[in-house]
């Protein structure tokens, strides 16, 4: 089993047996594993045949352009709901993939660096590639003029890692009152600069992410919306995301399906909305698609199950441990009755 799990996770054999191996030995259930890719598969005969395929007759590539075909229809659906056409910009579709988003996370919210803390920190630390790709000779005329937000996210990609390092240590020496309770922020971000490869860029410390132009220049609404939701959680924000059936019914095929995974031949078949979209917006041919969300959601599902299991066997030592308690102290009293009489 510990092959077929590492081969849908995407990680080497011996490095998940060992992972299982020890997740077990913490919890004392064996096999633990085998239930859930058991439970997977289960569910995912359920979304095959949802989508009007034979579980016992279909390959892993006509899954992977059943789901493509899929999220192409469905991402239609969301246009035509919002009224989205061939004329609409990206400028207009980013507005309204922000107002996707604020259905989906109403409120995540969560520590970041005040203004005045984050260019007190770029004053001493200036991002010399930054300011010489857009034309600024001074750090003091860099941030009098820009958002620091945006500037913190091009040297994202622009500097060197140390600059990075140098950053977030410097963001953590700063005193508490640096701080605020913010909610997450959505930039948008000029389409001239260069925010690297990333189709999505965020910044945890700061509470803001952003989609970047040059990489989502033709990119669907509800694929906007996707990713913009997959930079929130990258942020580390505190955030409950509410079901895509939020935005719109006809969503309900990809809920429970973020772990899912099917592999007959060639490389597995995420079930994953995310996964899905990007193989669709890009344009990836079966071979060349991406399965990463649902392996992470797959190991997520594995590691939540192990520690339901393991928080079971805690609160049953503790319920053990109160009755035998409670059995014993009125032995206890009557003892001392009897010395004291």
């Amino acid at each position: 089993m510990s092959q077929a799990l590492a081969d849908l996770l995407g990680k080497p054999k011996e490095e998940v047996a060992k992972w299982v191996g020890n997740m077990e030995a913490r919890t004392g259930f064996k096999s633990q594993d085998i239930r859930v890719l058991a439970d997977m598969n289960l569910n995912l005969r359920q979304k095959i045949s949802a989508l009007g395929l034979d579980p016992d007759d279909t390959t892993s590539e006509e899954l992977y352009h059943a789901l493509v075909a899929k999220y192409g229809n469905d991402s239609e659906l969301i246009n035509k709901a919002l009224a989205v056409d061939e004329r609409a910009d990206f400028a207009a579709r980013q507005n309204l993939a922000i107002g996707l988003l604020s259905h989906l996370v109403p409120s995540a919210h969560g520590w970041s660096l005040k203004n005045t803390a984050a260019k007190a920190i770029i004053k001493n630390l200036p991002p010399k590639k930054v300011m010489k790709v857009w034309g600024y000779r001074s750090v003091d005329s860099l941030l009098k003029r820009e958002d620091v937000a945006e500037v913190v996210l091009a040297a994202k990609t622009s500097e060197p890692t140390m600059w990075q390092k140098n950053f977030a240590a410097a963001s953590r020496k700063v005193g508490q009152a640096d701080y605020q309770l913010a909610h997450v922020r959505v930039l948008r971000l000029k389409a001239e600069r260069d925010y690297g490869d990333e189709w999505c860029v965020e910044n945890g410390q700061l509470a803001v992410v952003a989609l970047n132009p040059a990489k989502t220049q033709d990119t669907p609404v509800l694929s906007m919306a996707l990713l913009l939701l997959k930079g929130v959680e990258r942020t580390s924000l505190r955030y409950e995301a509410k079901p895509l059936t939020k935005i719109n019914p006809a969503l309900s095929f990809w809920q429970g399906a973020e772990h899912l995974l099917a592999r007959a031949e060639g490389p597995p078949v995420s079930l994953n909305i995310n996964d899905v979209s990007r193989s669709h917006d890009d344009g990836n041919k079966f071979g060349e698609h991406s399965f990463a969300h649902a392996a992470d959601g797959l190991f997520n599902e594995l590691a939540n199950s192990y520690e339901a299991l393991a928080a079971q066997v805690s609160g049953g030592a503790a319920q053990l441990e109160a009755q035998v308690d409670k059995s014993i102290n009125p032995v206890q009293d009557l003892a001392l009755e009897a010395v004291e009489a």
